[in-house]
């Protein structure tokens, strides 16, 4: 797999896993709740601990898959 799909999909799975968080929290008008995946007002090294989470799940994910088949 290519390094720039493998950020892409790294990338894209942040985004859910921080849309999938937004949606539980308890008051849906606060501003955290409407902020927006990347959003300017939040320091980048926030979201690229998003990423490299994802990124850590996902590697652990594809080991468990070889492992299995």
């Amino acid at each position: 797999m290519s390094e720039w799909l493998s950020d892409r999909i790294a990338e894209d799975a942040a985004r859910r896993i921080y849309e999938s968080q937004q949606s539980r929290l308890s008051d849906q008008s606060s501003p955290a709740a409407k902020r927006a995946w990347r959003s300017e007002d939040v320091p980048t090294k926030f979201w690229d601990s998003y990423v490299e989470d994802a990124r850590a799940a996902l590697s652990l994910t594809s080991v468990i898959v070889q492992k299995i088949l």
